[in-house]
């Protein structure tokens, strides 16, 4: 019989092969990878550690760590860029962003990333962005220069961390310094995954060239050893023939 297991213990192959299946979770988008051993034993092998590497591994790190620390760090970008420019603009009647097609709530930052809009009032009329009442003229800077300044000078500390993985990054600064860490940090975070990745490849060609060496089979090889032993059994034959003949010869006598 013969048995395979992953490096964590999970069995794959013991007499009977296990089954894999994978179970969507539509509230979240996150499907879990289950496996259903011989024996009965179901497990979940997604975010436990069970699956420590392979491509496998990898997506779900991808899913669970990687892309959430991503949005994260998105969301609080899009959040304070919304609060900044709203809070100056807001005290002149204005909210330059929304939430989609709702106005912006800080509670509900969450995604905002992928939600945050212009003012369809502003995109419909530009003149907002300076004039905040009747008797307010186009050249009044008071509106535009409060939202400048909020954007350069306002400053904000992010309320996720990054996974320990990934160094426990936390932004923090005005919104240009928390978007040139953003940047940084995913940056480093590829250069990191693209090093392992260059570590492990060279691991598996060497441990390849290596099994090549000990078991592979060299067609040139083997063919001149095949023509020596064919012509040593010649040889032989011919040896055994004359012997033969040497006998008979001799009986004759």
């Amino acid at each position: 019989t013969v048995a395979l297991m992953t490096g964590s213990g999970v069995g794959i192959l013991d007499v009977e092969p296990s089954h894999f299946s994978f179970r969507s979770n539509g509230a979240t988008g996150e499907g879990e990878l289950m496996m259903r051993t011989p024996s009965g034993l179901e497990l979940n092998l997604s975010g436990k550690g069970l699956i420590s590497s392979g491509s496998i591994a990898g997506l779900l790190e991808l899913r669970d760590n990687t892309l959430v620390n991503m949005q994260n760090q998105l969301d609080d970008i899009a959040g304070h860029l919304a609060r900044a420019v709203s809070d100056e603009a807001g005290a002149h009647g204005l909210n330059l962003f929304m939430d989609g097609t709702a106005d912006f709530d800080p509670d509900q930052q969450q995604g905002l990333a992928s939600r945050i809009r212009l003012n369809r009032d502003v995109v419909a009329d530009n003149t907002l962005l300076v004039v905040h009442s009747e008797d307010v003229s186009l050249g009044d800077p008071t509106r535009p220069q409060a939202m400048l300044d909020a954007l350069k000078n306002a400053t904000f500390r992010s309320e996720h961390v990054t996974a320990l993985s990934d160094g426990g990054v936390r932004l923090s600064g005005t919104l240009g310094q928390m978007i040139g860490q953003m940047i940084n940090h995913q940056g480093n975070v590829v250069a990191k995954a693209q090093s392992e990745n260059a570590s492990v490849n060279y691991t598996l060609q060497s441990i390849t060239t290596r099994m090549t060496a000990e078991y592979g089979v060299n067609v040139d090889e083997e063919m001149a050893r095949l023509m020596q032993l064919q012509n040593a059994y010649s040889a032989s034959a011919r040896v055994v023939s004359t012997v033969q003949e040497l006998i008979d010869a001799l009986l004759r006598m």
